[in-house]
């Protein structure tokens, strides 16, 4: 018997390769079990779905190279602060004072992005966690806070938590995206409009653009830093000109991932309105497939080899050469 699975994360290598995250249907958030899919359209077997189970709850999904010239590999982090490159003998290390539950918590809170800036591994999170992996190989590397400065005194999160979880108090410093164009140009965005800059050493809040929280960033050069979030919200900057609300599609519209295919910038959303929206000259609009049903589900954005791919919680659709297809997964009810 199979396992339906709802997806939580997703990164895409190329065109037909894709990695998603799956967690059993009803499964608590932060458990600590993942089946990480990947599906490889080009095998040339009748399977085209492969999977391994992690003991973690992951929540971020990257690709990385963990020396030069090692082939490029997924990575995935933990909730907990575990980080796992998938390729045999999947090496994993564990992000000193991380998480909650893990033995070595100082429980300043869980993580929640991981991503490749220049050669280093970064991670951010809860309390003002933020992260670089130096040194050794995958499986011994080392990781250190960028600025221990931002750390958020856990007792006092604690407390804001438990009394006011909506103050200024509990939602401070909660980090939800790090990348940047070079490691001297890191961006960290986070709650209610924050976005800090790391300059290779300390990082500088810039002037709040939003209220809302800002959850994805898109490097499409130096110039263009296109950042995503809650409110509807997009910015387009830098940290020299500074950002600017280029759309505001409504209040309650939670956009979640960004991308750019095609000359064009993609977002998903994943709550009122739902769905896959694109951005251009100035306003965001639903887009439209011709797939049956339309997607009403999406939580991420990829492009990569010159396809769109497009995942939700039970959706999965690609765009390629200007065709839509809808791609079911082995252990889901198809999408008609």
């Amino acid at each position: 018997m199979t396992t339906p699975l709802t997806f939580t994360r997703a990164k895409a290598a190329a065109a037909d390769f894709l990695c998603v995250a799956g967690v059993p249907d009803g499964q608590e958030p932060f458990t600590p079990f993942t089946r990480l899919c990947r599906y490889d359209a080009g095998d040339p077997g009748p399977v085209k779905w492969f999977y391994d189970d992690l003991q973690v709850a992951v929540t971020s999904i990257t690709r990385f190279a963990p020396a030069p010239g090692a082939p490029t590999s997924f990575c995935v982090l933990s909730a907990e602060g575990d980080v796992v490159l998938m390729r045999p003998p999947f090496p994993r290390e564990k992000i000193p004072g991380a998480g909650i539950t893990s033995p070595d918590a100082e429980r300043w809170g869980r993580l929640a992005r991981l991503r490749p800036v220049g050669d280093h591994l970064y991670a951010c999170g809860d309390g003002g966690q933020v992260y670089r992996r130096v040194g050794g190989d995958f499986g011994a590397g080392r990781w250190e806070h960028l600025d221990r400065s931002l750390l958020q005194d856990p007792a006092e999160r604690a407390r804001a938590l438990l009394t006011a979880p909506r103050s200024p108090a509990a939602e401070h410093k909660v980090f939800y995206c790090v990348d940047g164009p070079r490691e001297d140009e890191i961006y960290v965005t986070g709650t209610r409009g924050t976005i800090l800059v790391w300059d290779g050493a300390a990082f500088t809040a810039l002037p709040p653009v939003t209220g809302a929280a800002l959850v994805s960033i898109l490097v499409e050069d130096e110039r263009r830093i296109w950042i995503c979030g809650r409110e509807g919200t997009l910015l387009c900057g830098n940290r020299r000109d500074g950002f600017r609300a280029v759309a505001v599609s409504g209040r309650r519209q939670m956009f979640t991932s960004i991308t750019r295919h095609d000359g064009r910038i993609y977002l998903a959303s994943g709550a009122n309105p739902r769905g896959l929206f694109t951005y251009e000259r100035g306003s965001i609009r639903r887009v439209s497939t011709g797939l049956a049903p339309e997607i009403e589900d999406a939580h991420t954005v990829d492009s990569v080899g010159g396809a769109l791919w497009v995942v939700g919680s039970k959706d999965i659709a690609r765009l390629e050469g200007g065709r839509w297809e809808r791609i079911d997964h082995v252990d889901n009810t198809p999408i008609r």
